[in-house]
C-alpha cells in the first residue's frame, strides 16, 4: 500500500486522495486530521505514512 504526503496537505493512498489533511508539526514531524472523524498523534512523516497505510489496509478487510 502506497501512502504519499503531497504538498498542501493532500494524502493519497494507492494514488487515490483520501479525506482529511496532513500538517507539518515541529522539527519535521507531522500529523493527520480529518475534522470530526480522525486525528493522529504528532509523529515522523515515515511513521505517519506507516500509520495511514495500516489504517487503510485494515479498513479494506
Amino acid at each position: 500500500m502506497s501512502v504519499v504526503l503531497e504538498p498542501g496537505g493532500v494524502v493519497k493512498v494507492d494514488g487515490v486522495p483520501i479525506p482529511g489533511r496532513w500538517h507539518h508539526a515541529q522539527l519535521g514531524a507531522a500529523y493527520f486530521e480529518d475534522p470530526g472523524v480522525l486525528s493522529t498523534d504528532i509523529m515522523s512523516k515515515d511513521a505517519l505514512r506507516a500509520k495511514l497505510a495500516e489504517m487503510y489496509s485494515a479498513e479494506s478487510r
